[in-house]
């Protein structure tokens, strides 16, 4: 990896098939946030893999955070969300987006009503 010939194959090799191991267990229908941060055209494996993990599961969405190769490809723009931007600055902003969504909702408020109880 980039002319790194001391590089420990051993740990990457362990921490793909520990990936690998969790993505199975995972349904087809779940819905994961991928958040991809900096990775270009130039080392396009991290991309890949984001696109790859997208395209395995439909209801997932890919944001993917970079000021110059923030495009999609087409089977995936229903999916992706770009933001061409600092990856500082995007997480702020992811940041703040998910504290507004929590206090506008609640910390422990779900979408579905609760059942009420008939008084006797």
């Amino acid at each position: 990896m980039f002319n790194d010939y001391g590089i420990n194959l051993d740990r990457n090799e362990r921490q793909e098939r520990e990936f690998r191991r969790f993505e199975s267990t995972l349904p087809r229908e779940c819905r994961l946030v991928i958040v991809e941060i900096g990775a270009g055209h130039a080392v396009p494996t991290i991309r890949m893999r984001s696109e790859e993990t997208a395209h395995r599961f439909p209801s997932s969405v890919l944001i993917r955070i970079n000021l110059d190769d923030d495009e999609f490809p087409r089977a995936l723009r229903r999916q992706g969300i770009a933001l061409p931007l600092g990856a500082l600055e995007a997480l702020e902003l992811l940041r703040n987006a998910v504290e507004a969504k929590r206090s506008h909702h609640g910390p422990n408020q779900s979408k579905k009503k609760s059942r009420k109880t008939k008084k006797k």
